[in-house]
């Protein structure tokens, strides 16, 4: 995804109005979405689009990618705040099984989109958040070889991304309380427990 030119405030109105467009669309209209339809309800010119993206995917990736955010911001202000580890991990769990079960249509939409690291769609967003939790929290971290960190970074955002999409569709409802939990107990003791 294109990094924002920091000094175009309608470089970022057209982005944002992209965004906002996906995110109102319902998962029957996203079935069905195209650029010139997602364009057209963005109020911005089909050319607008691939100044942004080259495809829909990757518009999809980004919309989610930032409500996901919004949550991990949340998240690293409890933890800073002294908030309990388990209970703050527990609770944005919580939420992003919310907040992505809402958004299904735009889920699969951005599982079609392969990031440059090689990772689909929503797996590339996590990576992201991992490699921001750990500046934040893994202080223990940066003693691990570059590699050993990347693989790490690569296997939970793949198991991450796998979880989250078998309990978005895998058919019957899911307690999302129970997935929570089940989660946080496959994740690295230093994402549990950070200091």
């Amino acid at each position: 995804m294109a990094a924002p030119p920091h000094d175009d405030p309608r470089w970022v109105r057209t982005r944002t109005a992209l965004l906002k467009a996906l995110l109102e669309l319902d998962d029957e209209a996203l079935a069905q979405v195209s650029v010139g339809s997602l364009t057209k309800a963005a109020a911005v010119h089909r050319t607008s689009f691939y100044n942004h993206f080259t495809s829909l995917p990757e518009a999809a990736t980004a919309a989610l990618g930032n409500g996901m955010r919004e949550i991990m911001s949340d998240d690293e202000a409890s933890r800073k705040a002294g908030d309990a580890p388990e209970q703050v991990a527990l609770r944005t769990i919580d939420r992003t099984l919310e907040w992505l079960s809402g958004h299904r249509g735009l889920y699969l939409l951005a599982s079609d989109w392969r990031s440059p690291t090689g990772l689909r769609g929503i797996a590339d967003v996590i990576s992201q958040q991992l490699r921001d939790y750990r500046a934040h929290f893994g202080a223990e971290q940066a003693q691990k070889p570059e590699d050993a960190v990347g693989a790490e970074e690569i296997y939970v955002a793949s198991a991450v991304e796998g979880f989250y999409a078998a309990m978005l569709h895998g058919g019957p409802e899911v307690n999302r309380s129970k997935a929570a939990r089940h989660l946080y107990e496959l994740l690295p003791e230093w994402m549990r427990s950070p200091r």
